[in-house]
């Protein structure tokens, strides 16, 4: 059951992002320049970047593992750090960094941590397809076995029974990645066995 405290949804972002606005309005000094309202407008965006990681990072999304949602969370982190620190360089050595420059850094900083987290998601989930087919492959040869076994105890006779034994051992020996290939046939020879399919 979702919690309804707004506390625990959108109220707490929208009260801290409120706050450093007020905060930044209050302390502009006389003479505030262009990269003061860009620190202001970048302060909130990552802080916005913050919640929305901390709301999002208790989902499951089924194409990533939840490797993927704490190495996005680590990037995320380090982005917002590298951030501040760049911004407090700024503030203290505006005299050697210009503005021009400051804008570069951020972008610099943005794009490199939205590169690496692209391309370890597009692995990530190329990983986590693979591994998901690998289950449900698994799970269908888990159950490809079950149901031949449960086929042999049906109809199976001291005449066939070494059929079905070898049947089985075959089934249990299919690589989970070729079920396609051989589930079919397997239960066709189930079914010659059980004398439903047709005689050959």
């Amino acid at each position: 059951m979702k919690n309804k405290n707004p506390f625990y949804g959108w109220l707490t972002p929208v009260l801290v992002c409120l706050v450093t606005l007020i905060s930044f309005l209050l302390l502009r000094p006389s003479d505030a320049t262009a990269g003061y309202w860009i620190s202001m407008a970048w302060v909130m965006m990552l802080e916005a970047l913050f919640f929305a990681w901390a709301g999002r990072g208790y989902n499951r999304e089924t194409e990533h593992t939840s490797q993927f949602h704490v190495f996005l969370g680590v990037g995320a982190l380090y982005y917002i750090i590298c951030s501040a620190a760049w911004m407090i360089a700024y503030a203290y050595l505006s005299d050697h960094i210009t503005l021009n420059l400051y804008i570069v850094g951020i972008l610099v900083i943005t794009v490199l941590w939205v590169v690496v987290a692209s391309l370890q998601g597009r692995h990530d989930a190329a990983c986590h397809e693979q591994q998901t087919m690998l289950e449900d492959n698994t799970v269908k040869v888990r159950a490809l076995v079950k149901e031949i076994k449960g086929m042999a105890e049906v109809h199976g006779t001291s005449e066939n029974r070494r059929a079905w034994a070898a049947l089985i051992r075959e089934a249990e020996s299919v690589i989970p990645s070729q079920i396609s290939e051989h589930g079919s046939r397997l239960m066709a020879k189930a079914r010659e066995l059980a004398g439903t399919g047709t005689q050959g």
